[in-house]
């Protein structure tokens, strides 16, 4: 097994914040808000999974695939942020007895139900 000296310790240890900061500025702030909240906190945001506020687009696949995405990960949080999204209706179904999920919004977000029947979360 090799063991790290002093010196590459220090060295890995002031080289590391470079590295995460240079990351970032290879992607957008919202990316890297959006990454962070992903890998450090654990929250499925839905713009990740594609769903793209106040585009009038429908939003359903992308806050579904968000919520399978939390599900299937054993818990955790669905982040929906600032915006308008239209969906026609996200189903949350346990694979196995269970579902541990959170839903967290910031913002004023908002879910427009845009079906014709049925309803725009069932659980």
């Amino acid at each position: 097994m090799k063991r790290w000296s002093i010196l590459q310790l220090i060295c890995v240890l002031l080289l590391l914040p470079g590295l995460l900061w240079s990351a970032v500025i290879f992607v957008d702030l919202d990316t890297a808000q959006i990454l962070i909240r992903k890998i450090v906190f654990g929250i499925h945001d839905v713009r990740y999974y594609g769903a793209v506020p106040d585009d009038g687009a429908d939003d359903t696949t992308a806050i579904q695939t968000a919520f399978n995405a939390c599900r299937d990960a054993g818990s955790g949080t669905v982040g929906i942020p600032q915006g308008d999204y239209r969906v026609t209706g996200v189903t949350l179904a346990a694979s196995s007895g269970q579902i541990h999920c959170n839903i967290l919004g910031w913002g004023l977000p908002t879910l427009t139900y845009t079906g014709s029947n049925g309803a725009a979360l069932t659980v």
